[in-house]
């Protein structure tokens, strides 16, 4: 039982590293988001408050009222703090990983080194011993996810 709660933690962890750089652009991409509704937001000067001119009170679809404007916003910015918190939590995992452990699994991970390139940059004459290396490392990282 402990052997397949821990092979599920490896393959969310191993997950979570696949997926750090696309939660990095995600973060970048919603907050560009934002930057851009702020700076287009607010009323257009077509809009008017006479009665004729504006019968009904109609607002325009490319001019949402601020609450949508702000409901938008708000979507966002929680989207951005759950990916901030992932982020967080890979980053806080590495760091507590020796520096060898740290550089295979950013290596292989991340970068998408082969076995055979990390072994070379690391100056390993055996994959073996990277692979050794790798999966000490993955289930140590494991352990150090939050659930």
């Amino acid at each position: 039982m402990m052997d397949k709660i821990l092979n599920e933690k490896i393959i969310k962890a191993y997950n979570e590293l696949q997926n750090y750089r696309s939660y990095v652009a995600l973060v970048a991409s919603l907050q560009r988001k934002i930057k851009n509704a702020l700076q287009h937001s607010g009323p257009s000067q077509k809009v008017t408050a006479q009665m004729d001119a504006n019968r009904g009170g109609y607002v325009p679809p490319a001019h949402p009222d601020a609450f949508t404007d702000l409901g938008l916003l708000a979507k966002r910015q929680g989207e951005i703090t759950k990916l901030l918190n992932k982020i967080a939590d890979i980053e806080n995992g590495l760091a507590l990983l020796s520096n060898e452990e740290r550089t295979i699994l950013i290596m292989k991970n991340m970068d998408r080194c082969t076995i055979e390139g990390i072994a070379e940059w690391l100056g390993y004459s055996s994959r073996q011993s990277v692979y050794t290396l790798y999966n000490r490392a993955m289930k140590k990282f494991a352990k150090n996810l939050p659930d």
